[in-house]
């Protein structure tokens, strides 16, 4: 057994999903959202690199030599886990999350029907967004899932490793993985406009040249569903106004407003009892003549007026964090402080947290 095996069986008793690796520290176990110590010793320089290199292929340690960072996937028994290896100032580190089992549905998430109606698109650029650790690639499985389930699709997934395996049902997967299949992420990208594709899944969209290419690629009427790092909807459209050059501004924004059919944001918030998480979502559907507001936002630029538009479509599923955080604080699943911790208007929702808990007075603002 390897040697970070056995702190990965740490982190599965107590019931984690990362495993932080880095010098100076002991081994830390996210649980529940929170991290903790998985053991009570300290890791050194040389313990990390003992540890971690115990891995690795020779073509992998190569790989990390040259390119300083690693993205694979280690199997410990039953359970998978992506890994990604960083080297920074102090040495080499390491992150171990742990891949569900199978590819959850849409219903055994717990996601809203808006996720539904976004799977089924024909055609468009949905995100799916949120911080590190918010569940977005299990949230695309599952709206893969669903499309396998539904309709007979060639489907191409682009990813850093492959994460989730598809079994067989109306549609077929190809899943291509970067650096091993294409020279980059754009490379992969443009590569799927050649294949008989009928969607495109792009598990962790990132850099200007990768997202230009995401969009070019919906503009062909292509579906293109894309995992992206985001706090709200807001940061997502205005990141990818940000990939363009400003000259080419003006065409990216009118290019956007016509190929963009959804944006969700998601957030984990600690349930009412603290023993598991809940997902908020922030959501922006794009569809028809009930969004011609939101169309005319994005291609004027004025993504200030998205939060306004979201609070008035609650009709296409669309609502702001703050309304899905109120929602799940008066259905009592998440308590007023984690709500308040999470809202975006801290000011605004400590005014809703003292109408739903009148015994909170002065509700604490972080």
């Amino acid at each position: 057994m390897a040697k970070v095996d056995t702190l990965l069986e740490a982190l599965l008793s107590l019931g984690g999903t990362d495993l932080h690796i880095a010098p100076e520290y002991p081994p830390l176990a996210r649980v529940r959202g929170e991290l903790a110590a998985a053991s009570d010793q300290v890791t050194s320089r040389r313990d990390v690199e003992n540890i971690l290199l115990e891995l690795l292929t020779p073509v992998q340690a190569a790989e990390l030599s040259d390119k300083h960072e690693l993205v694979f996937t280690h199997n410990l028994k039953a359970s998978r886990f992506r890994v990604r290896y960083g080297t920074v100032s102090s040495g080499l580190e390491a992150v171990f999350r742990l891949l569900p089992p199978k590819v959850q549905t849409l219903s055994e998430l717990g996601l809203p029907e808006v996720l539904w109606r976004l799977s089924d698109r024909r055609s468009g650029l949905v995100i799916i967004a949120g911080p590190a650790g918010s569940g977005k690639s299990s949230t695309m499985s599952a709206m893969l899932e669903q499309v396998n389930r539904s309709r007979g699709c060639s489907v191409v997934t682009i990813e850093d490793t492959v994460e989730s395996i598809f079994e067989p049902n109306r549609s077929i997967f190809t899943q291509r993985e970067v650096k091993r299949d294409a020279l980059d992420l754009a490379s992969a990208i443009k590569q799927v406009a050649t294949d008989d594709a009928d969607l495109c899944a792009i598990y962790n969209l990132a850099g200007e040249s990768g997202i230009r290419a995401a969009v070019e690629l919906a503009a062909t009427e292509l579906p293109v569903f894309a995992c992206m790092n985001g706090g709200s909807v807001v940061s997502v459209v205005e990141r990818l106004f940000a990939s363009f050059a400003e000259a080419d501004l003006p065409r990216a924004r009118n290019l956007l407003s016509d190929v963009l059919a959804g944006v969700v944001v998601q957030r984990l918030v600690p349930t009412q009892d603290g023993r598991k998480l809940v997902l908020a979502h922030e959501t922006l559907v794009l569809a028809g003549a009930g969004s011609k507001d939101a169309y005319a936002a994005i291609r004027e630029g004025k993504t200030e007026k998205l939060p306004a538009l979201m609070q008035a479509g609650q009709g296409q599923g669309m609502q702001t964090l703050d309304m899905a955080l109120e929602r799940l604080m008066s259905g009592g699943k998440i308590t007023p402080e984690a709500a308040l911790l999470t809202a975006f208007d801290k000011e605004a929702f400590s005014r809703i947290v003292a109408r739903h808990r009148p015994d909170l007075a002065e509700p604490q603002i972080f």
